[in-house]
C-alpha cells in the first residue's frame, strides 16, 4: 500500500492524529519513534530497561507540552501510572508511549502550506520553540531536487548548528529526506492541506521524525 492509497483509507475526516501522521511518514522512508497509540485496555509489553515519552495523542491538541500533555523520561515502571494520570487530564483522548530518543540533534521544522494560487509550498527551518521566535525558514515550490536543499540549508541560521563544535549531522541523509518530502507531497496532491513534522531530530545518523501533525483537505 503507498502513501496515497493509505490516506485514503483513513476513516478521520480532517486531522489523523500524531500516530497516524507517524505511520504515514514511516511509510514513506521516514524514521520514526517505536511506539503505541492506546485508545484503551492494557499496556504495550515494552522493554523492562527503556524510557518512554507518555503523550496525548489528539489532532485537536496542538501544543501538547503547554497543555501538559506530554511526560517525558517515564521509566517502564512508572508507565501504568503515568498512561493513568494522562487519560485523567484527556479524557477520551488515546495516548500515545514511545520510546525516548537520547541522541544528539538539531531541531528542524519540515512542512508543507498549500497556496490557492501556487499550490503547495515547502518550508523547512529551525524548529521546536525557535520556530516561532526565530522565524528561520526557507520556501520552495516542489518538486526539490537536492540542490534545491542545499541552498535552503544555506540561508539558515540553523545550518551552522549542523557542524557545531565536534557535532556531525548527517547532511545528506537531510537532503534526501526533504527531497523525499516532496516527492510525497506531489504524490498525495490535493489531499492534504498542511503538514508539518516538527521537531525534526536531525542526528549524525539522519532525521528522526519527534512530531507530526497534517490537515487533510
Amino acid at each position: 500500500m503507498n502513501v496515497k492509497t493509505w490516506l485514503d483509507s483513513l476513516k478521520v475526516p480532517m486531522k489523523p492524529d500524531e500516530w497516524e501522521v507517524k505511520q504515514l511518514l514511516s511509510m514513506a522512508g521516514f524514521e520514526v519513534p517505536r511506539g503505541w497509540r492506546l485508545v484503551d485496555g492494557a499496556l504495550p509489553d515494552v522493554p523492562s530497561d527503556g524510557e518512554f515519552a507518555v503523550k496525548v495523542c489528539s489532532p485537536d491538541i496542538l501544543h501538547k507540552t503547554d497543555r501538559g500533555g506530554v511526560m517525558l523520561g517515564t521509566n517502564a515502571a512508572e508507565l501504568d501510572s503515568a498512561v493513568s494520570e494522562m487519560r485523567r487530564r484527556f479524557p477520551g483522548s488515546p495516548v500515545l508511549v514511545e520510546e525516548m530518543v537520547r541522541d544528539r540533534g538539531v531541531e528542524m521544522i519540515l512542512g508543507m502550506i498549500r497556496d490557492p494560487e501556487v499550490g503547495p509550498a515547502i518550508m523547512l527551518g529551525w524548529g521546536g520553540v525557535y520556530t516561532e521566535v526565530l522565524g528561520d525558514a526557507a520556501f520552495r515550490l516542489p518538486p526539490l531536487t537536492p540542490a534545491d536543499v542545499h541552498d535552503m540549508l544555506e540561508s539558515l541560521m540553523v545550518s551552522k548548528l549542523l557542524d557545531f563544535r565536534g557535532f556531525k549531522a548527517d547532511r545528506e541523509a537531510l537532503v534526501r529526506a526533504v527531497v523525499r518530502f516532496s516527492e510525497m507531497v506531489a504524490e498525495l496532491g490535493d489531499s492534504i492541506r498542511e503538514m508539518d513534522i516538527n521537531p525534526m531530530l536531525v542526528t549524525s545518523s539522519g532525521p528522526l521524525v519527534l512530531d507530526a501533525k497534517m490537515i487533510l483537505a
